[in-house]
């Protein structure tokens, strides 16, 4: 995603250049800078929120996009800082939505291949080939073409699918051709998605959900497992019960 953007602001710094061929490099940076800018906020106030939040939030929170105009609600007094719960832990909610393999597409959208979800986990080495620069350049291009392609997993829900949440090797596979034993480590053994996610909240020292309903003065206030009932599925209610005291 980041590269995808770091292009259309060269992009657009081209088409600037070449409109006012008197702008300075530092001119032509800020420019495109501000579009790309305002690209990002259109996304994410006209397309992503709604999905997330719905529109009966967009409206009660004023978070729609003016349809002409300009807005001039800025508050320079208001604390623009995100809470940590919100960084480390609201987010994950994003992982229900993921499907469990990244696809490759071509320009003419056919499909030329996938990868595990686990296998790219902060391992670039797939848009890196050791052929040359040029087929790096083409791997990359085709994931884009892939992230535009491919179709979303399913809503948001409770669920992560199982590729990032049971994936591991037996003792019966092999990696390299050599049989791995039980216990030998790999980059994909024992992976978890939603292990990480609440090994993240410990590390920020995140209290839990009752807590943060409290804090919130959310209605009910949940002092025992049966109060969540109006807000957590009855089968889903039963697995955390068995899980935690």
């Amino acid at each position: 995603m980041h590269t995808l953007f770091l292009r259309e602001h060269n992009r657009l710094a081209r088409k600037l250049a070449a409109l006012n061929p008197h702008w300075t490099d530092g001119r032509l940076y800020e420019e495109a800078r501000r579009i790309v800018g305002a690209l990002l906020q259109k996304i994410t106030y006209g397309e992503f929120l709604p999905y997330v939040i719905g529109e009966q939030a967009l409206d009660h929170y004023e978070l729609r996009l003016l349809s002409d105009g300009f807005y001039d609600g800025y508050d320079m007094g208001v604390d623009p800082t995100v809470d940590s719960a919100a960084a480390a832990a609201v987010f994950a909610f994003l992982f229900t939505m993921t499907p469990p393999t990244m696809e490759r597409y071509s320009k003419e959208l056919t499909m030329l291949g996938a990868i595990r979800q686990t296998d790219s986990y902060f391992n670039p080495s797939e848009v890196f080939p050791s052929s040359s620069s040029s087929a790096a350049a083409s791997r990359f291009d085709q994931y884009l073409m892939g992230m535009i392609s491919q179709s979303g997993r399913m809503n948001t829900d409770a669920t992560v699918t199982d590729e990032m949440t049971n994936n591991g090797l037996t003792e019966e596979e092999e990696e390299d051709g050599v049989p791995k034993k039980k216990g030998s480590s790999s980059h994909s053994e024992g992976f978890d998605f939603v292990a990480i996610t609440l090994q993240r909240g410990r590390d920020h020292g995140l209290p839990g959900y009752t807590e943060y309903r409290r804090a919130c003065q959310i209605e009910p206030v949940v002092s025992r497992w049966e109060d969540l009932a109006s807000v957590v599925k009855g089968d889903v209610l039963m697995r955390l019960k068995t899980l935690y005291k």
